[in-house]
């Protein structure tokens, strides 16, 4: 019988141990899961953010024959032409336009959503703030007038 208490105790000690590593691997994949749900996230986040402003970099590297800002929009304009990028209901948007119609905004084309976006002209310089969590801010020199 001693033999016999001592193989139970032996097979309990065994599935003991079995059972705390399953455990022990269970929560190291949870939280492994949750870590990379996050990375994703904030590289999600960080794509957002290059996009909009190569978007924008890139429509003011663009030929055009007058750029600047107004009521908090970027406006670009080629003959007769327009172009608006602005904010509406977090997202920034983008709607183009003959010159001689007024803009109707809730047609433009959405680019990307953000929380907040500000443009304002310092003389020759455009400065363009867009905020997600972190603000991040940028000159753009040589505008054209």
């Amino acid at each position: 019988m001693n033999k016999s208490k001592h193989s139970e105790f032996t097979s309990f000690s065994l599935f003991s141990v079995y059972a705390v590593f399953a455990v022990c691997s269970l929560f190291l994949v949870l939280i492994g899961a949750k870590v990379y749900e996050n990375i994703v996230t904030e590289s999600n986040k960080v794509h957002d953010r290059q996009t909009a402003f190569t978007y924008i970099q890139n429509k003011l590297r663009s030929h055009f024959d007058e750029v600047y800002a107004q009521n908090n929009q970027l406006i670009l304009k080629a003959g007769n032409l327009s172009t608006v990028i602005y904010e509406k209901d977090g997202e920034l948007c983008e709607l183009y336009f003959p010159q001689d119609t007024t803009p109707n905004f809730d047609f433009g084309e959405r680019i990307v959503a953000i929380d907040q976006w500000n443009i304002s002209q310092q003389e020759q310089d455009l400065v363009i703030e867009l905020n997600y969590t972190n603000t991040i801010r940028t000159k753009v020199k040589e505008v054209h007038s």
